[in-house]
C-alpha cells in the first residue's frame, strides 16, 4: 500500500523522463515537430541564393568592363573612308531616304540613343566627331533603330510601348518596397514582380538591339564605310560587347527575381 507521503521524482522545469529513469533530455528535443515553426532553407537552395548574390552584381560589372575595353581599343582603329560619326549617320539615314532625322550631341548621363518620339540621333562626344571604327560601329547602330522604326518593326514597336514605363515604375516601386520592408518585412516578396518585370523587359530588348546590330553591320558593308577586315572585325567586336552588357542585365534581373523568391517562399 501506498504511502499517503509518496511524491514523484523532481526534474528540472522543462525535461523529460524516458523509459530509462537516467534518461533526461529537454523537452524541446523530445517533442516530435518542435521548431519546425521555423523554415528552413534547403543546400540546394542555399546554394543558389549565394550563387544569385555573387553573380547578380558582377555579371554587369565584368559585362560593362569589356565593353569599355573594346571602346579604348576600337576607337584606335581608324576609318579609310575618313567620316565621323555624325557624318557617317547622316549618309545612311539619307542613303534610306530618311531626311527628318538630325543627328545632334547627346547628353552625357544618357548616352548614345534614338528618341523615337522625337525622331532624332544623339550621339557622344567621341562618336559624333570622331573618325574610327568605334564611331561608325555607335552612329550606325542608332541608325539601326530608325531604321526599325521605319519599317514598323514589331519587336521595336512594342518595346517603344512600354520601355519609357517600365524602368522608370519599376525603380521607384522598388523604392518604396524597400522602405517599407524596414516596417514590415513580409512586403520583400513584391521585389520578385519588380524584378521578374524587369527581367521580361530586359528579354523584350535583346532582339531590338540584336536586330539594330545586325542592321548597322549590313548598312556599314552595303555603303563601303569600312572597307579592311581590321576595321569591319572592330566594329563587329563593338557591337557584341554592347549586346553583351543586355544580355547581363537580363540575367541579373532574373538571378534577382529567383533571389528574392527563395528568401520569401522558402521551405
Amino acid at each position: 500500500m501506498m504511502s499517503d507521503s509518496f511524491s514523484a521524482p523532481h526534474f528540472p522545469q522543462g525535461f523529460l523522463l524516458e523509459d530509462d529513469p537516467s534518461a533526461v533530455r529537454p523537452i524541446f528535443q523530445a517533442c516530435p515537430g518542435a521548431g519546425m515553426h521555423k523554415k528552413s532553407i534547403s543546400p540546394m537552395n542555399y546554394a543558389i541564393l549565394i550563387l544569385a548574390l555573387g553573380c547578380a552584381p558582377l555579371l554587369p560589372l565584368v559585362a560593362t568592363g569589356y565593353f569599355w575595353y573594346s571602346r579604348w581599343k576600337c576607337r584606335k582603329v581608324a576609318v579609310a573612308c575618313g567620316l565621323k560619326g555624325r557624318e557617317a549617320a547622316l549618309r545612311l539615314l539619307a542613303e534610306n531616304g530618311i531626311n527628318d532625322v538630325p543627328v545632334g550631341p547627346a547628353n552625357e548621363m544618357v548616352g548614345d540613343h534614338f528618341d523615337p518620339k522625337d525622331r532624332k540621333i544623339a550621339l557622344s562626344a567621341d562618336v559624333l566627331d570622331q573618325s574610327s571604327a568605334f564611331a561608325l560601329a555607335v552612329a550606325a547602330h542608332e541608325v539601326g533603330h530608325a531604321l526599325q522604326q521605319k519599317d514598323g518593326y514589331r519587336w521595336f514597336g512594342w518595346w517603344m510601348a512600354v520601355a519609357p514605363y517600365v524602368h522608370l515604375l519599376t525603380f521607384a516601386f522598388q523604392v518604396i518596397v524597400m522602405a517599407l520592408a524596414m516596417f514590415f518585412p513580409p512586403i520583400i516578396f513584391l521585389l520578385v514582380i519588380s524584378y521578374s518585370l524587369l527581367f521580361l523587359m530586359s528579354i523584350l530588348t535583346l532582339p531590338v538591339e540584336y536586330d539594330a546590330s545586325r542592321r548597322a553591320l549590313k548598312e556599314l558593308d552595303r555603303s563601303g564605310l569600312l572597307t579592311t577586315p581590321e576595321e569591319k572585325s572592330a566594329a563587329k567586336t563593338v557591337l557584341i560587347a554592347a549586346g553583351l552588357t543586355y544580355v547581363a542585365k537580363a540575367i541579373q534581373d532574373l538571378l534577382l527575381a529567383v533571389y528574392y523568391a527563395l528568401r520569401t517562399f522558402r521551405r
